[in-house]
C-alpha cells in the first residue's frame, strides 16, 4: 500500500502566510498535511498529519495561497504491505520488487 510519508521542501519560495495558506495534495487519497512557515515568508517545513493510503501515482503538492510565490515541494512515498496498517476497502495494491545487484 503507498502512503505519503513525508514532503521535502526542495525551495522555500518566499511570501507565505502561515495563518491563511494551506497545503493541497492531488490526488489526497485521504493524505493531509501542514505548512510551518517563518517569520520573512518562507517555508520551514510541511508536516503530513495524514499519510492517507492508496496512490498509484506521484501526487502533486502546491500551497493554496494569494500571497507565496516560488516553492518546490517534493512528495516522498512509503510503502506498507496490505497487513501492516488499516486501510479502506478497496485500496490499490501494487508489487514492489526490490532486486540488490545486476538483474539480466
Amino acid at each position: 500500500i503507498v502512503c505519503l510519508d513525508e514532503i521535502f521542501v526542495e525551495n522555500t519560495g518566499f511570501g507565505f502566510d502561515p495563518c491563511k495558506d494551506t497545503v493541497k495534495i492531488e490526488p489526497a487519497n485521504g493524505a493531509k498535511a501542514e505548512i510551518d512557515v517563518s517569520v520573512n515568508g518562507q517555508i520551514n517545513s510541511i508536516k503530513v498529519t495524514d499519510c492517507g493510503s492508496g496512490f498509484t501515482a506521484l501526487p502533486e503538492i502546491s500551497i493554496n495561497t494569494e500571497t507565496g510565490y516560488n516553492a518546490i515541494l517534493l512528495p516522498i512515498m512509503k510503502f506498507h504491505r496490505p497487513g501492516e496498517i488499516d486501510v479502506p476497502k478497496g485500496t490499490s495494491v501494487i508489487q514492489v520488487v526490490d532486486c540488490v545487484g545486476n538483474v539480466v
